[in-house]
């Protein structure tokens, strides 16, 4: 997925903003394009120098654990799920 960075750059906080609207709609939907987006833009806060240190910490620490919520979603998606109830 290719994101286009340009207004981030400028205003790292709008990441940081956008991020916390895609957690907020995740719940509901539990898209794989959600958890795709919110993959790319923890990724983008976590390697972003111009936002503080433990925001970027955190957002680094929680990639894989998201990755999984995509492939967790993804598999729902199409009816594989795994769960048993």
């Amino acid at each position: 997925m290719q994101m286009g960075v340009e207004p981030y750059t400028a205003e790292p906080a709008r990441a940081v903003s956008a991020l916390l609207h895609l957690l907020s709609r995740f719940p509901a939907r539990q898209s794989p394009a959600i958890a795709q987006a919110i993959v790319a833009h923890l990724r983008l806060v976590g390697d972003d120098p111009q936002i503080a240190g433990c925001i970027r910490e955190s957002a680094a620490d929680l990639v894989a654990e998201w990755e999984a919520y995509a492939v967790l979603s993804e598999l729902e998606a199409s009816g594989n799920s795994t769960r048993c109830c």
